[in-house]
């Protein structure tokens, strides 16, 4: 029963990796893709799907076996060579045997502890579930993140990962020495619009 389950969601995740990030959604507030790198990692060869058989809440097991995939990860070329394939490796890794109403929080645990050392590395690491409420960057009303069955994934950093980095020094750090004067503009836009949204309409 574990195995057919497994494989169930392994079809789920590959059908929205393959039909929902590659396509454009009405509600994305922007055009293009969801995921403007799914495409080119599928065709690559480089986006991988796998499973993982965890079936209860445990953090320090999972923390320890998700932190040792930074290391199936190359280190990046120069910034100014990173239209290379190698931008399109990512890994999706599917939980569907943790429990339904703890496996999500388990898994937001993980990411936000791994969250700085995966981005020092030029990692971005994000959590996805049935329910998950976090807004679309361009659409406060869209939840891109979405999936049928919990996961974890992890891809290269991108220039446009700015708007994920606002909320950790130690990211927000490491994003800036990555991407140099086009990183630190884009996080100042960034800070000037949240302060400006946070000062309300003048008169």
């Amino acid at each position: 029963m574990d195995a057919s389950r497994d494989s169930e969601a392994l079809r789920k995740i590959a059908f929205y990796v393959a039909q929902f990030l590659t396509a454009a959604h009405p509600d994305l507030g922007r055009p293009g893709a969801v995921c403007p790198f799914a495409a080119g990692g599928m065709k690559s060869g480089l986006l991988q799907i796998t499973s993982c058989d965890l079936d209860r809440d445990d953090e320090e097991c999972l923390t320890f076996a998700i932190d040792q995939l930074r290391a199936t990860f190359p280190p990046l070329s120069p910034v100014s060579q990173d239209n290379q394939i190698e931008v399109y490796r990512s890994i999706v890794i599917v939980f569907p045997r943790l429990p339904t109403d703890t496996g999500p929080a388990l898994i937001e645990r993980v990411q936000k502890k791994l969250k700085p050392a995966f981005v020092e590395q030029d990692l971005m690491i994000g959590e996805f579930y049935p329910d998950c409420s976090a807004p679309g960057i361009h659409n406060a009303d869209f939840r891109p993140l979405r999936t049928p069955v919990t996961c974890i994934g992890i891809r290269r950093i991108t220039l446009f990962d700015a708007p994920f980095m606002l909320d950790d020094a130690r990211c927000l750090a490491s994003y800036q020495e990555r991407f140099g004067e086009s990183g630190r503009t884009r996080i100042q836009k960034l800070l000037t619009a949240r302060q400006t949204d946070r000062a309300g309409p003048t008169a």
